[in-house]
């Protein structure tokens, strides 16, 4: 980037301009530490869910919706004449979350499953 006449210009951090500083010297042992800091740097610091030996994340059976809401709710929308898709159009929702809660399988989301109620005229026994 010698042919290029304009500068860099850093902006951030105080630490990351003396490193950048001492790099652009020529000092190797700089270069090694700044590469080991970056790294550290790009370690998240969010939650990990552990992974049990299935495979599955760290969530119970309670966590889930489970089968028997599950029938319930396909059960509701048969006797209402509603295809999924037209349940999912009226939640403003993607047909495969209507499919993952006839399947027990979504997450309980207590603001969803009221949701459904309402647009069934249902009560579900959670």
């Amino acid at each position: 980037m010698d042919h290029q006449d304009y500068k860099v210009v850093d902006i951030g951090n105080p630490k990351l301009k003396a490193l950048r500083a001492k790099q652009n010297s020529g000092s190797n042992e700089i270069k090694s530490k700044s590469l080991k800091n970056n790294n550290s740097a790009l370690q998240g610091t969010g939650k990990k869910f552990k992974e049990d030996e299935e495979g599955f994340s760290s969530f119970s059976k309670d966590d889930y919706v489970g089968l028997t809401i599950g029938k319930q709710i396909s059960q509701a929308r048969c006797a209402k004449k509603v295809s999924q898709k037209q349940l999912a159009q009226q939640l403003n929702v993607l047909p495969s979350v209507i499919q993952t809660y006839e399947n027990g399988k979504a997450l309980k989301n207590n603001s969803m499953l009221s949701k459904i109620e309402k647009a069934l005229g249902v009560k579900l026994n959670r």
